[in-house]
């Protein structure tokens, strides 16, 4: 009976010592992100206060006392808190259309429908480009879709202004 046990060798391929390599590079990246604050939050992007205006047209007149001050606004294109209601202000809608028989453009009074003017205090990061509001970019003439407790609709964005410090 032979009682030398053989011994197992252990090989390793090109393909083994790649896959080895990349595991260790990604393990790399992601400890370097996750220690290096400048790489999660750039320098640079500072957190201002700002208001901004969302106009909604047309709305239906029955809508008008569903928007409150004080109301937390949450901007539903992305489900994220987007400030807090400061002023609510409606007027008349007016639909605008062609005269076809003069080509002239005609605005006429929509009886029932209403423009929703709201205004929103937020916390926005400055971009290069504007503002930011939890990852949400406000540029004016754009859509805006918006949830308070009491009502949902899309309006357009109209104005933006930073606050004084």
């Amino acid at each position: 009976m032979n009682v030398n046990p053989k011994k197992k060798k252990i090989s390793c391929n090109l393909i083994d010592v790649a896959l080895i390599v990349i595991a260790l590079a990604a393990i790399s990246v992601l400890v370097f992100v996750f220690n290096n604050k400048n790489v999660v939050n750039p320098k640079g992007k500072e957190n201002v206060k700002i208001e901004y205006t969302v106009t909604l047209s047309p709305v239906r007149e029955e809508y008008m006392n569903l928007v409150k001050v004080g109301d937390k606004v949450l901007n539903t294109a992305i489900m994220e808190n987007c400030g807090e209601v400061i002023s609510v202000s409606n007027s008349d809608y007016y639909y605008t259309g062609v005269n076809s028989d003069t080509g002239e453009s005609v605005s006429t009074l929509y009886p029932g429908m209403k423009t929703i003017v709201i205004k929103i205090r937020a916390t926005a990061t400055k971009t290069a480009y504007g503002y930011s509001v939890n990852g949400f970019d406000l540029v004016i003439g754009e859509d805006v879709s918006i949830r308070v407790p009491d009502f949902t609709g899309t309006g357009k964005c109209t104005s933006v202004s930073e606050l004084g410090k």
